[in-house]
């Protein structure tokens, strides 16, 4: 099995466009992080400035852990016309695809924006026969998403669900 070409960049996927994300980018990133977070956090009684500070650490972990323990990995920032809007991390290896993050601002979720981003990972797993894997709380709404798209539930790690998809003969017609 081989991987698929190296990605060239910046994409164009549906109304996103992808490129690597910059040192520049982190003050969106983190804002955008925290956003994520929010509904969680709203359950204490911090501050928000604790609760700021608690997600940046956590923010900074999370980079950290992927870019130690994913070999493959790619970080992509999110644009639609020239403007951020999300971020994107997978593990593109030569035996797996895996898609570790897909964040949205959120005033664009659940708008269908996600769909283009899924089907470009599954036809880019899917031209070199690789499975796709991926982690998603169970009650997350892009787990419907996940499941249009074949992924099926394996196992629950911790809060999340380890979903896996088998590559998908390509029809050539």
């Amino acid at each position: 099995m081989s991987a698929e070409p190296e990605i060239s960049l910046p994409l164009t996927v549906g109304a996103l466009q992808l490129r690597d994300i910059a040192e520049s980018d982190l003050p969106f990133l983190q804002v955008l992080y925290r956003s994520i977070r929010r509904a969680e956090l709203a359950q204490t009684e911090w501050t928000q400035e604790e609760k700021d500070a608690f997600c940046d650490a956590q923010f900074d972990l999370q980079d950290q852990y992927y870019r130690a323990n994913y070999p493959f990995g790619r970080f992509y920032l999110l644009e639609r016309d020239g403007a951020p809007v999300g971020r994107l991390h997978i593990s593109d290896g030569p035996e797996l695809l895996a898609l570790m993050e897909v964040s949205l601002s959120e005033d664009l979720r659940g708008q269908g924006l996600g769909t283009p981003i899924v089907q470009w990972l599954c036809d880019r797993a899917d031209a070199s026969a690789r499975p796709m894997r991926l982690y998603v709380e169970p009650d997350n709404p892009a787990k419907r998403l996940y499941e249009r798209f074949g992924f099926l539930p394996r196992e629950l790690h911790g809060i999340y669900l380890q979903m896996w998809r088998l590559p998908q003969a390509i029809n050539h017609d």
